[in-house]
């Protein structure tokens, strides 16, 4: 006999396939969303244009090399502003020397790079760094070359061929940022100018301070001969030698001046009338000997004042 059972199936959904996908999907989606290239077009990185004017390409030793750093938005050409500037300069055979900046409105970073009077000749090379968070961080290369100077008579590596001992331990070229521009030129520019002047006429300077000298001299010596205080008279000296010196009024000055200390009239005249025959006499003086004979000259119209 054949039983005839019935079996009643049961099926089950088949859903074990996209339980497991899904976990997969979000880990797939986590580490795309945490994958650098997509965190970088989420964020935008921008990239730097950088532009490098350099003054003198061949500058002499004792100068100071001008470069300015101009920074754009590559992709929109604007100015970048408080982007930080990292400029270092390599000498060929010394240390290196660094210095830093911040781009102002206009994208600009300005730096001097003084050159010692005693550095190597050659090619100096200038790496420059920029970096502002949302940009790409960026460093850009460029040179210029160290010639020696005027009085080097062709001798454009002395003390660098010879001994090379003390130059490896010393940078032969000082960077500074462009926020004290002027300082340092300005200073030897004064001092050079200064040296030239005495250079050309030491005697003709020595001659007008000993006259202005005398001037005073004798201003302060009538003063305190008329009854002024030292005080007064000590006043009037310097006040007519400064005078004499600047080519200004000596006997005015030296009469204020003991009237301003407590002097009396008499001894502002007397100090005023001095001051005046001393500066005549170094006037003329002056003229009639041009090699430093009126000093000798003022002091004896002093003396005899």
């Amino acid at each position: 006999m054949i039983n005839s059972i019935k079996v009643n199936r049961c099926i089950t959904p088949k859903t074990f396939p996209t339980i497991l996908a899904i976990p997969l999907l979000l880990i797939l989606v986590s580490n795309i969303v945490g994958s650098p290239i997509l965190f970088e077009y989420v964020y935008a990185i921008e990239e730097f244009d950088i532009d490098i004017d350099v003054e003198d390409n061949e500058i002499k030793r004792g100068d100071t090399q001008h470069i300015t750093v101009t920074v754009f938005n590559d992709d929109t050409d604007n100015h970048v502003s408080d982007a930080d500037v990292k400029l270092t300069v390599y000498p060929p055979d010394s240390d290196s020397t660094s210095a830093e900046d911040e781009t102002d409105n206009d994208g600009k970073a300005t730096f001097d790079v003084e050159i010692d009077d005693n550095a190597e000749t050659g090619t100096y090379d200038v790496d420059i760094r920029v970096s502002k968070d949302g940009y790409d961080t960026k460093t850009v290369s460029t040179s210029f070359d160290v010639v020696g100077s005027g009085d080097d008579n062709g001798n454009d590596n002395h003390e660098d061929n010879g001994d090379n001992n003390g130059s490896s331990s010393s940078a032969a070229a000082s960077a500074s940022s462009g926020n004290s521009d002027g300082n340092s030129n300005s200073a030897a520019s004064s001092a050079s100018s200064s040296n030239n002047d005495n250079n050309d006429d030491n005697s003709g300077s020595s001659s007008s301070s000993s006259s202005a000298a005398a001037v005073g001299d004798a201003a302060a010596a009538a003063a305190a001969a008329s009854g002024a205080s030292s005080a007064a008279a000590a006043a009037a000296g310097n006040a007519a030698a400064a005078a004499a010196a600047a080519g200004d009024d000596a006997s005015s000055a030296a009469a204020a001046a003991v009237s301003g200390n407590g002097g009396s009239s008499s001894a502002a005249a007397a100090a005023a009338d001095a001051a005046a025959s001393a500066a005549a006499a170094s006037s003329n003086n002056d003229e009639e000997n041009d090699d430093g004979g009126d000093s000798s000259s003022s002091a004896s119209s002093s003396n005899e004042d």
